[in-house]
């Protein structure tokens, strides 16, 4: 019991231990996600944690014990990504076809966007919010400026369904299913540069895999795909690619700190066979140091900016939080099941 904090634990028999808020758990009718969390996103400061779920709501947690603390808003429709921005701001997108951008303080909606798409699937900002990247399920990718809500270019991306984007400068990159990396400078003549992300540096190019989850605005500039057979695929700017091991079905979400040294890939694909596990590897070497198992697939994942927890969604829409095993700290071999 942490008195001063007005923080529990407790442990169960079904191999569970928990951080309880007592402050949260006082509130009646504390909103939580009801559906699959899609979408989650610390915001800078490291106080909260943003959450977007198949239930159409945006929420807010306790970036330290993820306890609820209300709702910001809601889509009509799934969401499908959120960003934090600086500020207090940040912007949602979703199955609605809109960009939502939100005061994270006041709950209160700051504008709303009409793509004129009818699904947006994948979400990406720069850094100082000003620009915004959106990817539709025909695979059309838009670039908005956030402050006038005006779109200012698009393409529509050869080659398949876009796993995932991202906008850094002036330089906007996506990755579609079949393991295409597309970088493209919007307002240029030029087309898109392409680089097969499968088959380059020995690694064996097969009509099998797929790319089910993907973090492109690693640091370096390295992409993080994960493969429909449970391996971590990373590639360089430099052109040398590695692969570390994975398990069971591919991720449903990949995520990393800013240094690059953790990286969280949660496993739980739906409507594909998964073993609930969520991996972490660290350093250099990509060892991996944990493994955790859940109840239900996982299917969102992120990592605080200071990487020092991690957090993880689920299919029944709950959120955890965890604190990571310190690299060099050697866990006791465990059996099936345990967590």
């Amino acid at each position: 019991m942490d008195a001063a904090r007005g923080r529990f634990v407790t442990g169960s028999y079904d191999q569970t231990v928990r951080l309880w808020d007592a402050a949260a758990l006082a509130e009646p009718g504390t909103p939580r996600h009801r559906e699959r969390v899609s979408a989650l996103a610390p915001a800078p400061g490291g106080d909260l944690l943003l959450s977007g779920s198949h239930d159409g709501r945006v929420l807010r947690w306790d970036a330290r014990t993820c306890a609820p603390r209300g709702e910001i808003g809601r889509h009509g429709h799934w969401v499908s990504g959120v960003v934090a921005l600086p500020g207090g701001r940040a912007v949602s997108s979703g199955w609605d076809g809109t960009l939502r951008i939100w005061d994270l303080y006041r709950s209160e909606p700051i504008a709303t966007i009409a793509t004129g798409d009818d699904h947006i699937a994948r979400l990406a900002c720069t850094p100082d919010g000003g620009l915004a990247v959106t990817a539709s399920t025909d695979s059309v990718i838009r670039v908005w400026d956030l402050a006038s809500g005006d779109q200012r270019t698009s393409i529509t991306a050869p080659d398949g369904r876009v796993v995932a984007v991202d906008v850094h400068g002036d330089v906007v990159r996506w990755v579609v299913e079949s393991g295409r990396l597309f970088s493209w400078r919007p307002g240029s003549n030029e087309s898109p540069a392409v680089h097969d992300l499968l088959g380059a540096d020995g690694v064996p190019a097969d009509a099998g895999w797929k790319v089910t989850a993907c973090r492109i605005g690693a640091p370096g500039g390295t992409v993080l795909a994960g493969l429909s057979d449970g391996r971590i695929l990373g590639a360089g700017t430099d052109g040398r690619t590695e692969i570390f091991a994975g398990d069971g079905c591919g991720p449903a979400a990949i995520a990393c700190d800013p240094s690059g040294g953790l990286v969280l890939a949660a496993y739980g694909v739906p409507r594909a066979a998964s073993d609930n596990t969520a991996r972490l590897w660290t350093g250099r070497e990509r060892e991996s140091s944990a493994v955790l198992v859940g109840d239900l697939p996982w299917t969102a994942a992120a990592v605080a900016p200071d990487g020092r927890l991690l957090y993880l969604g689920d299919e029944a829409g709950a959120v955890h939080v965890v604190e990571p095993v310190p690299p060099g700290v050697n866990r006791p071999d465990r059996g099936p099941g345990s967590r």
